[in-house]
């Protein structure tokens, strides 16, 4: 199994907007164009940033499942940082694989 985890540091000043769009826009259009098993948007708690900050993990069977995201739907997820939201929002993701 591997999953690809995108974290996103956001600005408190968007983080309602930004969620917002991620539960009803951003992830239904990857469960449906994408071969992945699995999408998740996790709240991470103890985060050591200011702001909120999220994960959206990926997983699937394989790593080549991912490259339809990387392709199309990541430069999405890409543009809301750098252009929508300038300053407030920053994202690096992560391909990992799940040993046992």
């Amino acid at each position: 199994m591997f999953i690809l985890n995108i974290t996103c540091l956001v600005d408190n000043s968007i983080s309602e907007e930004f969620l917002n769009w991620l539960i009803n826009d951003y992830m239904p259009s990857i469960k449906k164009g994408n071969n992945v098993d699995a999408v998740k948007i996790i709240k991470i708690l103890d985060s050591p940033n200011e702001g909120q900050t999220y994960t959206l993990q990926l997983h699937a069977q394989n790593e080549s499942s991912f490259s339809h995201f990387r392709d199309i739907q990541l430069p999405l997820l890409q543009h809301k940082m750098q252009v929508e939201h300038l300053g407030k929002l920053f994202l690096f993701d992560s391909l990992m694989e799940v040993i046992a």
